[in-house]
């Protein structure tokens, strides 16, 4: 039997084997020392990046090169990139090659290893009874023992017990970003529990109960900037020693200090008659439903609608600002953001809902926020790069807005290094998209060269056409009706291997018709993909208040929600946005333009699986967009 299966099995002989294991490392001859401090550096440098496939394989190939117990040793690092890599069968592979003997400090990060596959599997007691029959780790491996003890406490429930784990982890922090990390995944797992209604009543410790109260205070006004300044207030007063006062509360008063205040009067623009208003009125909707959200209502603005279709967008902002508008959010359409760009003067804040087609120009506190697909393109680009593929071929509808997609793709793609090989246009109307596949993986070039072979030589053998090689992945852009029969296709033409990439649009939640697109990953709002803080439980309160409503265009619904939200940030002119929003996690340009950071996604068993942000970190000389 394996070591590592005897580790999670039957751990309580520990420090006997622990001290057998030591004694037995100490006679082993010394390792060499070629090239090894620049491959651990190298190392370091990937992982501290973000980039733990390259660690996990850079610690492999010492491994390789390596005997005994040094090589077990980076057999150990490897494994733990391969666990934050989300790679779980390299994790466990690499963890069972190991032979031991093991010292002290690498038998520790065993267990705390062993530990964490049980909690990936969705095993909490697995992984609390690894750890309490291990010996305790030294000062070094402290921090990550105890918070691996304290999220699977949360596993299990035991929510007071792993909220003392958590503060065992602090105790062990090396500088204040470890301790500031550490308290906000523990608020982050708190706020999860909160919103599901998961956590204890009360508690007699006095620091958890502080952690209760945050967590409740802070689940519900995430997104509020005014009420959960005013809560976060009250919370200090109640609780002047506690840990969380110098850590992650002044944090949290730092990001939203400035968005302390609503405006007194805003004016919202929108298309509500005519052939947009469907578009309108979802806005409308999603800014209405996070207004009467809000916790506190004393601070809120007083709103009045106008509807843009009954005159001028130029004609409705000078009315608004006539009936006395301090702020106004609109318009929606790309001809009337425009419009008013060439008449705004800074006298209120303007959050356009659109971007204007005025190269350049911005007028003072004009602020533009939009749904933009080709926003979207650049973002799978890079998170294609970011997994380490740089070779795409593109497949794209043959109209505007495919053209669009593939231009804004190709240039991010290009920009940070990489390159498009090949891109096809597809008819959306037609079912088939073989002819496009073909021409994209070069099979139709194989099959020419197949039948001029074959009638050179007179023999017509078996033949089965090759794709091309080069290609690392596939982008599409697609909606949900095309990408359900362009993925199979792609299969069906030999390129089952090739991750896919696709932008938002092709998603739609319909499990059964879905399972055409396992395996494929996308980006996408968190309004769309997860009830998280982002949603803020706004989601299913619009669902159940308004059935039907959150199904028709509910992205623009969730810009709206968004809208109402960046109220305070903008109205105050806080230039250092970072909100988490219904639409992604938001920030602003130096010229007041609003962009989000999508949530990733790959589709398992029909169903969008949330995966771990990626993070492009450009090579040297190679400088991207942010």
């Amino acid at each position: 039997m394996r070591i590592f299966a005897r580790l999670v099995h039957s751990a309580a002989r520990g420090l006997p084997m622990l001290l057998l294991l030591t004694v037995l490392s100490a006679c082993q001859a010394p390792v060499k020392q070629v090239d090894t401090r620049s491959q651990v550096y190298r190392a370091e440098t990937a992982a501290a990046q973000g980039q733990y496939r390259d660690a996990a394989q850079i610690y492999m190939e010492l491994a390789a090169r390596d005997a005994g117990t040094q090589a077990d040793h980076w057999r150990l690092l490897a494994a733990r990139e391969w666990l934050n890599d989300d790679n779980l069968v390299a994790a466990v592979a690499a963890l069972e090659s190991i032979a031991g003997p093991m010292d002290r400090d690498d038998y520790a990060l065993w267990t705390i290893l062993g530990a964490r596959v049980a909690l990936t599997r969705g095993k909490p007691a697995e992984a609390l009874q690894t750890l309490e029959e291990s010996p305790l780790p030294s000062a070094t491996l402290a921090a990550q023992f105890y918070r691996i003890k304290g999220m699977a406490l949360l596993g299990l429930g035991r929510v007071e017990q792993a909220i003392l784990a958590f503060g065992e982890e602090q105790t062990w922090a090396n500088n204040a970003q470890e301790l500031l990390a550490s308290q906000q995944l523990l608020l982050d797992q708190l706020q999860a529990r909160a919103r599901k209604g998961a956590l204890p009543d009360s508690s007699l410790d006095p620091v958890a109960q502080g952690w209760l109260d945050l967590a409740r205070l802070s689940s519900v006004a995430s997104t509020d900037s005014p009420a959960l300044l005013a809560g976060l207030r009250n919370w200090r007063l109640a609780n002047p020693q506690h840990p969380a006062v110098t850590g992650v509360v002044a944090a949290l008063i730092e990001r939203h200090r400035g968005a302390n205040s609503y405006p007194i009067q805003v004016a919202l623009l929108l298309p509500l008659s005519g052939r947009e208003r469907a578009y309108g009125e979802a806005v409308r909707d999603g800014f209405l439903a996070a207004y009467l959200n809000s916790p506190n209502k004393n601070l809120l603005p007083l709103v009045r609608i106008y509807d843009t279709q009954l005159q001028s967008s130029v004609a409705t902002y000078r009315e608004a600002i006539r009936e006395g508008a301090d702020m106004v959010v609109g318009p929606l359409l790309k001809q009337n953001v425009t419009e008013l760009i060439g008449v705004a003067n800074g006298e209120v804040p303007i959050l356009a809902l659109n971007r204007g087609n005025v190269g350049g120009y911005t007028p003072p506190a004009f602020y533009q926020f939009a749904l933009d697909p080709a926003e979207e393109a650049r973002e799978i680009a890079r998170g294609a790069l970011a997994d380490g593929y740089t070779r795409a071929i593109a497949l794209v509808p043959s109209t505007g807005w495919g053209q669009r997609i593939l231009e804004s793709f190709t240039s991010e793609l290009v920009d940070n290094g990489g390159q498009l090989l090949a891109s096809t246009a597809y008819d959306p109307g037609e079912q088939d998209y073989s002819s496009a596949i073909t021409r994209a993986l070069n099979l139709d070039q194989s099959k020419e060269r197949f039948s001029r072979l074959s009638d050179l030589l007179g023999m017509y053998p078996e033949f089965e056409p090759r794709r091309r090689e080069d290609a690392d992945f596939v982008f599409i852009a697609a909606y949900p009706e095309q990408g359900r029969l362009l993925r199979p296709q792609l299969k069906f033409h030999y390129a089952a291997k090739l991750p896919v990439y696709a932008t938002s649009a092709i998603y739609q939640a319909d499990a059964m018709a879905n399972n055409d697109l396992d395996g494929l990953q996308f980006a996408d709002m968190p309004w769309q993909l997860s009830m998280t803080k982002e949603t803020g439980g706004l989601r299913q309160k619009v669902a159940s208040a308004f059935p039907g409503l959150e199904e028709n265009q509910p992205r623009l619904l969730a810009m709206g929600v968004d809208a109402f939200r960046l109220l305070p940030w903008l109205y105050n002119q806080q230039t250092n946005l970072q909100l988490a929003g219904a639409t992604g996690l938001l920030g602003m340009t130096a010229d007041g333009v609003i962009y989000r950071k999508l949530q990733w996604a790959r589709f398992r068993s029909g169903e969008p699986r949330i995966s771990k942000p990626k993070v492009l970190y450009p090579a040297p000389g190679v400088t991207g967009r942010p």
